[in-house]
């Protein structure tokens, strides 16, 4: 049930080409993450700006805007592990 509505969205996403559609499509994906337990640094992130990176390599050619959403989910998490390395590093959550 979930795969054909993550497929359902995609074909969507590319046959429409709404940049409104495909912003609130990232935010969505971005924001089902909800609460998190914080352990030091951005590994947790990290690991899933790879994952997302991962799926954008596998679908480019096929289906190339949801691809580049799935790169911006990716290049997001990177920002965000950045920032919590960072904090790790000042000692923050010693």
């Amino acid at each position: 049930m979930v795969r054909g509505h993550v497929l359902r969205c995609v074909i969507y996403i590319e046959e429409v080409k709404s940049p409104s559609i495909e912003d609130g499509f990232q935010v969505g994906t971005f924001n089902q993450r909800g609460v998190i337990c914080r352990g030091k640094g951005g590994k947790q992130e990290w690991d899933l700006a790879q994952r997302y990176q991962a799926y954008a390599e596998k679908i480019r050619m096929k289906w190339p805007r949801t691809a580049a959403i799935l790169e911006g989910l990716a290049s997001s998490y990177e920002h965000e592990a950045k920032e919590w390395d960072k904090r790790s590093e000042w000692g923050e959550y010693d």
